[in-house]
């Protein structure tokens, strides 16, 4: 019996000192690697949209220019309620509900929702708190002299690509290489907070 209990206290006292040993290896000898690791999952520089220069005619009028927007993403995996997160932000943006349930049920971590929000649709759906989605800073490129000179000051795409007129022959001087952000995430992939832009903007053009 006292043999028993010998041994018995002797494989409580080793699993103490093999816990013991495991958390030493994690805090201290350890703590460097998982902190870095820690830092490279959390912290990323990511990409932002070119801010084309902008496009004026020979009296300093506007033809071509640049409006604030926010694009909406999401981590697929990281949706909350998606079917109820669908609908919610259906309401704001007018896309049918299973169109954006489509994007939450995308395979990888990251999915466009939505492209070139006006700032208060941003804000509404930010209100909401949805957990799994995150807003990209953007530009939209606006004419404000409509379809008068649009043969000639051309078009952009959805990523503010030149594609005819005045907006692609220029193109090398309109654009930039696009800036960074840096952003902080959580293990979902739910952005934390944003660092300031480091902005590329075009040159503007006459």
């Amino acid at each position: 019996m006292r043999k028993r209990a010998i041994i018995l206290n002797t494989a409580i006292v080793f699993g103490f000192v093999a816990v013991f040993l495991r958390l030493v290896d994690l805090m201290v000898l350890n703590h460097g690697r998982l902190s870095e690791r820690a830092n490279i999952q959390q912290l990323k520089h990511e990409d932002i949209q070119v801010r084309r220069g902008f496009i004026f005619d020979r009296r300093g009028r506007e033809l071509g220019v640049n409006l604030e927007v926010e694009s909406l993403y999401c981590n697929p995996d990281a949706v909350a309620s998606p079917q109820t997160a669908a609908y919610d932000i259906s309401k704001i943006t007018g896309r049918r509900p299973d169109a954006i349930l489509a994007k939450f049920s995308s395979k990888g971590r990251f999915a466009w929702v939505e492209r070139k929000l006006n700032l208060d649709a941003a804000e509404r759906i930010r209100r909401m708190g949805i957990k799994g989605i995150g807003f990209m800073p953007d530009a939209k490129r606006f004419y404000p002299k409509g379809r008068l000179a649009s043969h000639i000051i051309g078009a952009v795409g959805i990523d503010n690509q030149a594609l005819e007129g005045v907006e692609l022959r220029y193109d090398k001087y309109l654009k930039t290489p696009g800036g960074k952000i840096l952003v902080t995430r959580d293990a979902t992939g739910r952005t934390l907070s944003k660092g300031e832009d480091i902005e590329a903007k075009g040159n503007n053009i006459v």
